[in-house]
């Protein structure tokens, strides 16, 4: 669950004093699941300064000294940093050498250890490091922040017979010597590098190793524990690791820059992770030969996932993880690609589509921008917005730019920021230069800002002219109407993990951002057919477009490569395909005075329409059946269906409302831009469940449509006047109105037909006198009550004649 405290923003720590290099001497006595540390931290002066802080959580029988400085230094811990301090400020370019000696035991998060216990008497003997986001400094005094790369040096000691691994390449081993009654073995690995301290990596126990023929330069060995079957697991589950690393290669057009690629599975790792030279994984990945026919698929996309981090996050570091989408959700999408050349292009947007569901599903509980620094840790960035997420948006990214210049914008991104720290910043910059495109807006409403657009569609399909009418509408609410629209994001967060509901957004506009969900990835629909998925199957930009291979091309109408829809008013009208009419068997009658104009035209309509089927009055009874004269009035929006843009909305008798798209909505094409992305804003309607509309509001708020000058800002209009319909009170009418004029139509009626009823049964002796008086008496009425009301002066002129 996502958490944020308000106010609270993590941003790069201010370092004058860098480290630049570590030389770790490590030795690990795994049965007490202790480790004996000396750690050398070679660091550059950047700007004249005094103070260095070190990470160090729980670290015992602690000593620091600083060699080669030109000063005296003092230290201090208070079990987090050990904080030096030199007696004056180092020169700029100067280096110095921190020393600090310690131990540590059992640290809960970043070391895992393994040894057999009763319950699990044949358990290998192992530890292996875990240090994402922030747990390097569990064991290792470091500056632990990916802003802060360095090289190192790592001397393991172990039993001499255990197998130790670690970053980098290996340089050299010792002779074993003795140590409290064991024979111990150093082990030299050296990695040149610049790493963050989250990447770097030893494992050290007993391992069982298969080797694979390498790629190039780069040495490939797989290990595993003991208890785990080496050869037949790691040659079942890791075997295409060669094959993945060609096409991977391949795709972006560079060598790979590794010395070694080497992977080791152990049990307790929670999933994989993407260490520099030394990926570890959860033993619970490992196949055998059977349930590799079932499970490859997946097994290689993680595979896949993992070495791509190679270039997104291990050579291109990210400097905050506010920016981890820059290799999370790049290794994600190269998992999709994957697929589309491996598996075909249907697999490719199965998985587009399920990734889309995943982020969407997690956005009904909480929403944030891909970008963003209130978090209470860095891991809580690592969520669906992150990976399914972050991967749409280069998805999008690929659709704008087309294949070509996308696939040579992801070189380029590699050989010129290789061995370099990145934000999202360059990464826009990067991809306009050579995209040739402007794409702040594009970041602005994706990246920065959270959310996507919520779309309700509808279709109606004419036999006659064998044509096709797709409507799409956003349904966003807009941030005038919610009360919390100024609270900062972290309210809203905030409030969703104390259990509130998620909050909604406002309407988004992208422009060009379209290619998200265009008719390409339309057909993203392979996986989830409308019918088991009754989610949105239709977006504009970057909603999720799911339905089923066969009704693609009708869902690929559902987007916009250029613009999005206008958003709803915030209580969303609904579909017009309801043919509507007002049903008479003799004279059915409706009226609308005003129409929809495109601007700020209220939208009108007869909502107590009159019906009168069979009302001839019996001369014998003299009573006027009520069921002669029945109210039909329909109450839902479908009573008045959105016409095009520019056009009135009118109704004549007899006549049914046509349910074409031009009735509900502007076409892409039209869409106004809308720079303002699905933020959070607080208490709105629950997201559409159903690929039809829902009915509308009695009384709401219809929005502008037209789009907005350029420059200005696109935010929503000023609302209309109301809608009004049967089901509206009467105050929210007045005054009477060619807008407004349900309340006196009805009354007119009912009070019309009590004097009816009343004047027919005084003059029901026939005389000639009274029913001249009921003549001129219902003339007058007809004035009056047509003067008041929209119903026409024929209609009560029709009942005097009668009468």
């Amino acid at each position: 669950m996502w958490r944020s405290t308000r106010g609270k923003a993590d941003y790069e720590p201010s370092l004058p004093i860098i480290p630049k290099h570590i030389d770790l001497e490590a030795t690990f006595i795994l049965s007490e699941q202790r480790v004996i540390g000396k750690c050398t931290v070679r660091a550059r002066v950047r700007r004249s300064d005094r103070v260095l802080d070190l990470h160090a959580v729980d670290f015992l029988t602690l000593q620091v000294r600083c060699d080669d400085a030109p000063c005296a230094c003092r230290w201090s811990y208070d079990g987090e940093v050990i904080a030096v301090v030199w007696e004056e400020d180092l020169p700029e370019g100067s280096e110095v050498h921190v020393v600090v000696e310690y131990e540590v035991v059992a640290p809960p998060k970043a070391l895992q250890f393994s040894h057999a216990d009763p319950q699990h008497p044949r358990r290998s003997r192992w530890v292996v490091s875990d240090h994402e986001t922030e747990r390097a400094r569990c064991w290792i005094p470091c500056v632990d922040n990916p802003l802060v790369r360095t090289t190192a040096m790592f001397h393991v000691s172990a039993f001499e017979e255990y197998t130790v691994l670690a970053s980098g390449v290996l340089t050299g081993q010792d002779e074993p010597y003795d140590f409290r009654g064991f024979r111990y073995r150093t082990h030299h690995w050296k990695l040149d590098i610049a790493t963050p301290s989250y990447l770097l990596c030893v494992a050290v126990g007993e391992f069982g190793k298969v080797e694979l023929e390498p790629v190039g330069d780069t040495q490939i060995a797989l290990y595993t524990t003991l208890d785990n079957s080496p050869h037949e697991t790691l040659l079942s589950t890791f075997g295409d690791t060669r094959e993945c690393m060609q096409w991977l290669t391949k795709k972006l057009s560079v060598s790979f820059p590794l010395p070694k690629y080497y992977q080791v599975a152990a049990y307790g790792l929670n999933g994989a992770m993407e260490n520099m030279t030394l990926v570890t994984w959860d033993d619970s990945w490992l196949m055998t030969q059977e349930t590799r026919r079932e499970l490859w698929q997946i097994t290689n996309r993680i595979l896949l996932h993992e070495m791509a981090h190679t270039f997104f996050g291990n050579l291109v570091v990210v400097r905050h993880f506010a920016h981890a989408w820059l290799k999370e959700g790049w290794a994600h999408y190269m998992e999709c690609v994957y697929l589309e050349d491996h598996c075909g292009k249907a697999s490719f947007e199965a998985e587009l589509c399920s990734s889309a569901h995943n982020y969407m599903d997690e956005c009904k509980r909480y929403m944030r921008p891909i970008v963003t620094r209130e978090f209470e840790h860095s891991f809580q960035m690592f969520d669906k917005h992150l990976y399914p997420g972050g991967a749409w948006r280069i998805h999008m990214l690929r659709r704008r730019m087309g294949d070509d210049v996308f696939w040579a914008m992801a070189n380029k991104w590699i050989e010129r920021y290789s061995n370099k720290a990145v934000e999202t910043a360059h990464f826009r910059l990067h991809c306009e230069e050579l995209s040739k495109d402007p794409l702040a807006q594009f970041f602005d409403q994706w990246i920065f800002r959270s959310g996507y657009p919520r779309l309700e569609c509808s279709y109606e399909y004419d036999l006659r002219e064998e044509m096709l009418t797709l409507e799409v509408r956003q349904t966003q609410v807009r941030p005038a109407a919610a009360a919390a629209a100024a609270a900062p994001l972290s309210d809203a967060f905030a409030s969703t993990a104390r259990g509130a509901a998620p909050p909604t957004e406002r309407a988004v506009g992208s422009s060009s951002a379209a290619a998200a969900f265009t008719s390409s990835s339309a057909a993203a629909a392979g996986a989830c057919s409308a019918a088991s998925n009754p989610r949105v199957n239709g977006s504009s930009s970057a909603a999720a477009l799911c339905g089923s291979s066969a009704a693609a091309s009708s869902s690929a109408a559902c987007s916009s490569s250029e613009a999005p829809l206008p958003a709803s008013s915030e209580a969303p009208l609904s579909s017009p395909s309801s043919d509507a009419g007002l049903s008479s068997s003799d004279a059915a009658l409706s009226s609308s005075d005003a129409g929809l104009s495109s601007s700020d035209a209220a939208l009108s309509s007869s909502d107590a329409a009159l019906s009168s089927s069979d009302a001839a009055l019996s001369s014998s009874d003299a009573a006027l059946s009520s069921s002669d004269a029945a109210l039909s009035s329909s109450s839902s929006s479908s009573d008045a269906a959105l016409s095009s843009s520019d056009a009135a909305l009118s109704s004549s008798s007899d006549a049914a409302l046509s349910s074409s798209s031009s009735d509900a909505g502007l076409s892409p094409s039209e869409a106004p831009l809308s720079s303002s992305p699905c933020e959070a804003a607080s208490a709105a309607p629950s997201p559409p469940d159903s690929f039809a509309s829902s009915p509308s509001a009695s009384c709401g708020t219809a929005r502008e449509r037209s789009s907005p000058e350029a420059g200005a800002d696109p935010s929503p209009s000023e609302p209309s006047p109301l809608l009004c319909s049967a089901a509206a009170p009467s105050s929210a009418c007045w005054p009477p109105s060619s807008s407004c004029s349900c309340f006196f139509s009805s009354f007119s009626f009912f009070f019309f037909s009590f004097f009816s009823f009343f004047l027919r049964f005084f003059s029901s002796s026939s005389s000639s006198s009274a029913s001249f008086l009921s003549f001129f008496f219902f003339f007058f009425l007809s004035f009056f009550f047509s003067f008041f009301s929209s119903s026409p002066f024929f209609f009560f002129f029709f009942l005097s004649f009668f009468s």
